[in-house]
């Protein structure tokens, strides 16, 4: 009997045992305008929904909503995520073919496509047909724009993806093309890749064949342009002006006068409720005055980017900060 008692307190206890959030394994997804955050993975929405896309650090993505890491108030919490509003990436390597049928695990240096490492943001995905996808994707900017379409893999498409370190194909720009140009998947063939844009534009030649030439860009895309819209840089007599953005290092981490002292140890385990779930911990600068205390419970309302979070401590000793009598019985 004594032995189950035993038992029974240990696995009441078992819920605010001190954990921690585990080594990123660098999965990412990026939330999109509208999508909602959840305390737990069956709770309620939290009150707001992001206003801008966001860049998510995925730390579980097996679960019908996804786990990441949110740094808010001090706090690492893991919130779960509103899959439905996340964006599609490439989840690994992939090719992008110009036609369906030239989807292939490797491309050469010279065949009409592109390599796509992972985490391409996509911005138009197709139905799956038989393992195939068409995508489109490209850049904006004040002046111009670049849109590439074709076909990838199905099981290289996802809304989670790893980074993977893929060095950039060699390019060494020898000749220019007209801002509004397109690459063809073939002599003569299909525009697969659509430029537009005032400026010239830095290619890298590669091949030429009748009056087409394979080209580079910077990129990465390969494929075919008219060779009459080409010149040689030397012949290019306003060339491309290539600017470089520098910065200002900065940033130091601290804090300006008056600072004030942690309330809580940093690291200290967060639940959802009391004796609840596990959900986060403190991190550096966790300056909240507690809301509630209930015993040794003590309640922080934390701001993130979806509104309030109500996360407690158990924290017998507190730091530094103004002490809050228990709530009235009723």
């Amino acid at each position: 009997m004594n032995r189950l008692c035993m038992v029974a307190v240990l696995l009441a206890s078992s819920s605010a045992a001190a954990q921690r959030i585990t080594t990123w394994k660098g999965e990412s997804a990026e939330a999109a305008p509208g999508a909602h955050a959840s305390l737990t993975a069956d709770g309620p929405w939290l009150p707001v929904a992001l206003a801008t896309s966001s860049a998510l650090e995925v730390h579980d993505a097996t679960t019908a909503r996804p786990r990441f890491l949110e740094r808010a108030d001090g706090t690492r919490l893991l919130l779960h995520i509103e899959p439905t509003n996340l964006a599609t990436f490439t989840r690994g390597p992939a090719v992008l073919a110009p036609a369906r049928d030239k989807v292939t695990t490797e491309i050469g240096p010279r065949t009409p496509g592109m390599k796509l490492d992972a985490g391409t943001r996509l911005d138009h995905v197709g139905p799956d047909d038989n393992g195939r996808t068409k995508v489109r994707f490209g850049w904006r900017w004040d002046d111009g724009s670049l849109d590439i379409e074709g076909w990838v893999m199905t099981d290289k498409i996802g809304k989670v993806y790893k980074g993977v370190d893929e060095p950039p194909p060699s390019f060494e720009p020898d000749a220019t093309a007209p801002g509004n140009y397109k690459l063809l998947d073939a002599p003569g063939g299909k525009p697969f890749v659509f430029s537009k844009g005032r400026d010239r534009i830095e290619v890298m030649t590669l091949a030429r064949k009748g009056k087409h030439t394979l080209v580079r860009i910077g990129q990465g895309a390969v494929g075919w342009i008219a060779t009459r819209q080409l010149r040689t840089i030397e012949q290019d007599v306003w060339g491309a002006l290539i600017g470089e953005e520098g910065g200002v290092e900065g940033g130091v981490l601290g804090c300006s006068p008056p600072c004030r002292e942690p309330t809580l140890p940093r690291d200290t385990p967060l639940f959802a409720s009391i004796d609840g779930e596990w959900i986060g911990e403190t991190d550096h600068g966790f300056v909240l005055a507690p809301a509630e205390r209930s015993g040794d419970w003590l309640r922080f309302d934390v701001v993130t980017r979806f509104g309030k979070v109500a996360v407690w401590a158990k924290q017998p000793e507190l730091r530094n900060a103004p002490k809050v009598s228990s709530p009235p019985k009723r």
